[in-house]
């Protein structure tokens, strides 16, 4: 479950990427197999991935309205790399059930649908290289929380188109340019207790267009410079008008180094979006603009063990209220470890505040999480994920619909390569 629903329907702006650094990683042992099965020019590999989700207050409701409630997600994926004529294809290929409900069977949602991704990687030139990457992916939201704030559950259908062309124009210097298409479509998935029928009710779709430029420069000392600039546009319904429509323009530029067994990475950068919104007819257009960025930082004090911390600060946007934009400044810190080459385990502590240009509202989404995996052979192994999440929103942020709440989840993952 996401920190933040809201927050994950955000079409980010600007903070160039933060690489995974504050995510949970698994030993190298802990990674599927190398594809091993060959036919003809490829090599592919299966998985199966089984998870369980526990939560004690699946619809992220205030204490007196809380329930229970589950969700099962299962995977069958076949990974692939290989050549087509000089250009190199890696990828996946699967599809994926997701079954979710709560415990007292007032709502069920299930659904199936076709997942993957593919990355084709093409040399233009000695010095240019083109990655075209096509991906389609389904994940299930609470649409209690900012769709109509039903008791009810979502999905997001997301399909999206990307190209990107790296320029290297000599030893030490790189230019960049990423496009990508994005189109997401947000639905609420109904299923009688009877299991007898599924009713998908398109809520409304979107369109997301992306371009990033890039320049920087390495060679200084295990270390590198560089500079960004964005262009985005994202239109189509929203939670809260038929029509919400909005362009950005981000320009910032940043540091990554690596020293020892530090590394970190220093970025700034101004953004300025502009919304036109409609809702009954009403047309309201505003614009806001922001400093973001992040300072984060990774040390390991052994080659089993690593320590995170940062400060990361993006502007999105708003998809669940009249809000311009929104500007998540979140504070991490995360710690994990090595028991052996078997068994890890970490701990990760986020506190995300939440403004919502244009407005006053504004709330905290403080996460604690646990995980600890376990590897039985080559071929298995299981994880265990604890996390636990505390909304709290002003009295303005509340009067338009964002509860306080509080949930518990546990999540049990068990994962077979072949």
């Amino acid at each position: 479950m996401p920190a933040l629903a809201m927050v994950s329907m955000l079409m980010a702006t600007g903070s160039g990427a933060q690489d995974g650094l504050s995510e949970f990683s698994q030993p190298r042992l802990f990674s599927p197999l190398p594809p091993s099965h060959s036919y003809g020019e490829f090599q592919i590999g299966f998985q199966h991935i089984s998870e369980r989700d526990l939560f004690d207050n699946i619809n992220l409701l205030e204490d007196e309205q809380r329930e229970g409630g589950y969700r099962y997600t299962g995977t069958l994926e076949a990974s692939f790399i290989g050549k087509i004529g000089a250009s190199d294809l890696k990828g996946s290929l699967g599809v994926q059930f997701i079954e979710q409900a709560d415990f007292d069977r007032e709502n069920d949602s299930r659904t199936v649908d076709g997942i993957g991704n593919v990355t084709v990687r093409s040399a233009v030139s000695s010095s240019a290289t083109n990655f075209l990457t096509l991906s389609a992916e389904e994940n299930e939201i609470n649409s209690s929380q900012y769709v109509y704030r039903t008791k009810s559950f979502g999905t997001i259908q997301t399909d999206t188109v990307s190209d990107q062309l790296e320029i290297h124009l000599d030893e030490h210097w790189q230019v960049s340019a990423l496009g990508t298409l994005q189109w997401e479509s947000y639905e609420l998935t109904k299923q009688a207790y009877n299991r007898s029928r599924v009713k998908r009710e398109e809520l409304f779709e979107r369109d997301n267009t992306s371009i990033l430029f890039s320049l920087s420069r390495s060679g200084f000392d295990a270390g590198a410079v560089y500079g960004l600039l964005q262009l985005t546009e994202s239109t189509g319904g929203s939670a809260s008008s038929e029509d919400l429509d909005q362009d950005s323009v981000s320009v910032g530029a940043g540091v990554k180094k690596v020293s020892g067994a530090l590394q970190y990475q220093i970025e700034l950068s101004y953004g300025q979006a502009k919304t036109k919104s409609i809702s009954q007819g009403i047309q309201e257009d505003s614009k806001e603009s922001a400093l973001f960025g992040q300072v984060v930082a990774q040390y390991m004090p052994s080659k089993t063990s690593r320590i995170y911390a940062g400060v990361i600060r993006n502007l999105s946007v708003d998809l669940s209220s009249s809000a311009t934009a929104a500007l998540v400044t979140s504070g991490v810190i995360h710690w994990q470890t090595d028991i052996s080459d078997r068994w890890f385990t970490g701990i990760r502590f986020e506190y995300p505040y939440i403004e919502m240009l244009g407005t006053d509202y504004y709330f905290s989404v403080p996460v604690i999480s646990f995980r600890s995996g376990y590897r039985f052979s080559q071929h298995f192994n299981v994880e265990a994920d604890l996390n636990y999440q505390r909304q709290r929103a002003n009295t303005a942020a509340q009067s338009a619909g964002f509860t306080d709440y509080e949930e518990a989840e546990l999540k049990l993952t068990a994962k077979w390569f072949f």
